[in-house]
């Protein structure tokens, strides 16, 4: 097994844990507002960050053997990014949230377009990249069109956020475990 190998299951793995927690804690902020929004909407935003750490260092560790290895970059730049606007938000002013997060909804949109042309991915992907490019471009708009007046209506939205990244996450996850699976196929094919 070669270290892109190791590195890109390892990073699969990471995928599926951190979607599923994100998700769940997501699930948990919507069902019981009152009293978990904001411990769970902290530690989604932990989990965020820690997250894009790990696919930051995944991508600067494959970047001589991966050619996509940039968009990986900017895809754990942007969700350690969501991750300290989880956490920061209440820090904003309401305004400077709703800029942030309108931009960062923004540039989500913009990396699942540019992911979708450059890596053209399986069909499977292709559907949940444009669904990703949707609701974030969709997001982005609400967040113009029909702007909240306080940071608790935001961090509700941030949990809804939540369970639909949480999901793209763990739909990553599995894309990118499939993916070391059929090589290994096609390697085992080859052989026999």
């Amino acid at each position: 097994m070669t270290n892109l190998r190791r590195e890109t299951r390892r990073l699969a793995l990471g995928f599926v844990i951190c979607g599923s927690l994100t998700f769940g804690l997501g699930v948990l902020a919507l069902a019981l507002p009152e009293t978990t929004l904001i411990p769970a909407m902290l530690a989604v935003g932990l989990i965020a960050v820690l997250s894009g750490l790990n696919q930051i260092l995944s991508a600067v560790s494959i970047r001589a053997r991966a050619p996509m290895w940039r968009l990986l970059l900017a895809h754990g730049l942007l969700t350690l990014a969501f991750g300290l606007l989880t956490v920061g938000a209440t820090a904003l002013s309401l305004t400077m949230a709703v800029s942030v997060i309108t931009a960062w909804l923004a540039a989500r949109a913009i990396l699942a377009l540019r992911i979708l042309f450059r890596a053209r991915p399986a069909k499977w992907s292709r559907y949940a990249l444009v669904t990703s490019t949707v609701v974030d471009a969709g997001g982005a708009i609400l967040m113009i069109v029909i702007p909240a007046f306080t940071i608790f209506q935001y961090l509700f939205f941030g949990a809804v956020y939540a369970v639909v990244f949480g999901a793209s996450q763990v739909g990553a996850g599995i894309v990118l475990h499939d993916s070391i699976l059929d090589q290994r196929n096609a390697l085992v094919a080859g052989l026999t």
